[in-house]
């Protein structure tokens, strides 16, 4: 017998296991019954091939003629394997050798997994007995339990992690990501202020237990303004992507969105939905044809699509997963002129056209939202409308003053006034973090006991009481700057950096429009007047955001440079805090303090 012809016959099955197992991962996305026999039989050959990897190399290297006689005799357990191989493969209608991803895929997406209950076990016990045979008789022993722990799941989001890097698959990638806010830097800027062990009530809570395990299933979480609702957002978030990464033989998706009344991109129900379609595609193999016809109809991307053919897009895809969770924060910050557009899309998202959907929705609990998330809970198989209530939060709230009272700023307070000052403020929380939290602020603030036990008789007992207080520390002199920074912050059509608003404030509306000499020092200065608590800064690599409330540290934060004075960053983002400032701020509170925060007056000084 000829060593070359053997190698190559024992090439011509390791191929024939690559068609089979290339051909099974498709299967695995589309027949979701039968993903237990899909993994088992894609184990199994993915295993022999790499013993008849071993096989090639010896056969190459020994140039035994008893060896290729082994091999090739018609009734030994390699030609035996190559049997069972070839009729796996004309019942799975796989090609005969491998092709290109993309015609695979469209033609694994036309077909039915040909496989009744019971018919794959004969296929597997014919492979593993031939496979022992094989190792016995070359003496390779347990060498295929190096693969043991390779599943098609696993494979088969290697294969993903290799097709992004293709050149059609990232220009659509590209194409559904134009323009979009990522909204990784609201999420990270949340997680940031995560406490650990802190939301365990939602996150195991039955209602969240149930609709992560149902599909077509729909949370209306809503709470008041402060209560926490982003942070615990992001945490349900992170939950479910350590959830995902463990469940095998199901394909999962956890995406999510941050409506943020700070950042108008983000109040834009096509960037919502393309962001959806863009983290779905992502997670695919092949890229399904829809999506893949609207991108060359579109002139290969040049234009964008429509919300209509967006959801269209993310039905299809949905289909692909057994269970995608979306998350959605901050409904309500959408603007209430067009949030009836939004409504629709939330609305239709939740019908049984896309069974695999788990949507869990935060807001305030407004009228509007009230009403349409009250027709969800008449068509979706499952609905929970979940209200943060004080009683949820107590625990939460003692466990974010327990690691503030470990922080740096409270290192030199006794043990007794931690403990009071943690149950007073807890007792009077009401929930709302927001509130605890710039009590602290104003705590840290004080540099002796008695002046902490002073303030804890005249702590602002609400957040618009707390508003108030931070108003009344403006100095006078100041009162133009910091209104004029407001109005900016309120109105400016996208998002400013330091650096802008610093520049922005100093322009004029009558000669001369702009005076050199009366420009700041530095741009950290306008952080200085703006009151301490109505703004945070957002730097550019979207992993870090600060509250504002300690002037001086994060000053000297953002002066950090060389020796030249260069910043060794670029100018943060600066944007309100939270909701509830821009909603103070817009109320009529305000115009007692000499600030005028309407839109009228807003156009006349961003004029200037």
């Amino acid at each position: 017998m000829d060593p070359l012809s053997a190698v190559a016959s024992v090439i011509a099955v390791i191929q024939l296991t690559q068609v089979v197992s290339r051909v099974l991962k498709g299967y695995f996305s589309t027949a979701r019954e039968a993903r237990k026999d899909i993994d088992s039989l894609f184990s199994s050959i993915t295993s022999l091939e790499l013993i008849l990897v071993e096989v090639s190399q010896i056969a190459n290297n020994q140039h035994s003629e008893d060896l290729a006689a082994s091999l090739e005799h018609p009734g030994g357990p390699l030609q035996l394997l190559k049997a069972e191989l070839e009729i796996l493969r004309v019942i799975l209608k796989a090609p005969r050798a491998p092709q290109s991803k993309g015609s695979l895929g469209t033609l694994v997406q036309s077909l039915q997994w040909p496989f009744k209950k019971g018919e794959v076990e004969k296929f597997l016990s014919a492979i593993e007995r031939h496979k022992s045979t094989l190792n016995a008789n070359l003496g390779f022993g347990m060498l295929d339990l190096q693969i043991k722990d390779l599943d098609i799941l696993t494979s088969i989001q290697a294969d993903i992690k290799n097709a992004q890097s293709d050149r059609e698959h990232q220009a659509i990638i590209r194409w559904l990501s134009n323009s979009i806010p990522d909204p990784s830097q609201e999420h990270n800027a949340a997680i940031e202020k995560h406490v650990e062990g802190t939301g365990a009530w939602l996150i195991l809570s039955q209602e969240v237990k149930t609709w992560a395990a149902t599909g077509n299933s729909f949370i209306w979480f809503n709470g008041g303004s402060g209560s926490g609702k982003t942070i615990l957002c992001s945490t349900l978030i992170e939950s479910l992507k350590t959830r995902c990464r463990f469940r095998r033989q199901s394909v999962t998706a956890v995406v999510y969105w941050y409506f943020s009344f700070a950042n108008k991109q983000t109040q834009n129900l096509s960037n919502f939905l393309r962001s959806i379609v863009r983290d779905l595609c992502s997670k695919v193999l092949i890229i399904s044809k829809v999506v893949h016809d609207l991108w060359s109809d579109l002139n290969n991307g040049q234009q964008l699509p429509s919300k209509g053919k967006l959801l269209e897009m993310i039905r299809v895809l949905a289909k692909s997963f057994d269970s995608v969770y979306l998350v959605i924060d901050g409904v309500d910050e959408f603007p209430r002129s067009n949030r009836r557009e939004l409504l629709d899309a939330i609305q239709r998202l939740a019908s049984d056209e896309f069974p695999s959907l788990h949507m869990f929705v935060a807001s305030r609990p407004e009228g509007d939202l009230r009403e349409a998330f009250e027709e969800i809970s008449e068509t979706s198989a499952y609905y929970s409308n979940v209200t943060a209530r004080a009683s949820h939060f107590k625990e939460d709230i003692n466990k974010y003053l327990d690691a503030r009272m470990q922080s740096r700023s409270c290192n030199k307070w006794q043990a007794e006034e931690k403990s009071k000052i943690t149950s007073s403020l807890a007792t009077q929380a009401d929930g709302m973090f927001r509130l605890v939290a710039l009590q602290m602020d104003k705590l840290n603030t004080l540099l002796s006991r008695s002046k902490r036990r002073e303030a804890m008789t005249t702590l602002p007992k609400s957040l618009n009481h707390c508003y108030d207080r931070l108003m009344e520390d403006i100095d006078e002199s100041n009162h133009g700057i910091a209104q004029k920074a407001l109005t900016w912050l309120l109105f400016s059509a996208r998002p400013l950096t330091l650096a802008e608003l610093a520049e922005a404030i100093m322009v004029k509306s009558t000669e001369p429009y702009f005076v050199a000499a009366e420009r700041f020092d530095d741009e950290n200065c306008i952080l200085t007047i703006i009151p301490a608590g109505f703004v945070r800064l957002v730097f550019d690599d979207r992993s870090r955001s600060w509250d504002y409330m300690h002037s001086k540290e994060l000053v000297e934060t953002t002066r950090r440079g060389d020796a030249n004075g260069k910043s060794f960053q670029s100018s943060p983002t600066v944007q309100l805090a939270h909701q509830s400032v821009k909603d103070y701020l817009l109320s009529s509170r305000v115009s007692g303090q000499r600030f005028i925060m309407e839109h009228t007056s807003a156009r006349n000084l961003m004029r200037e």
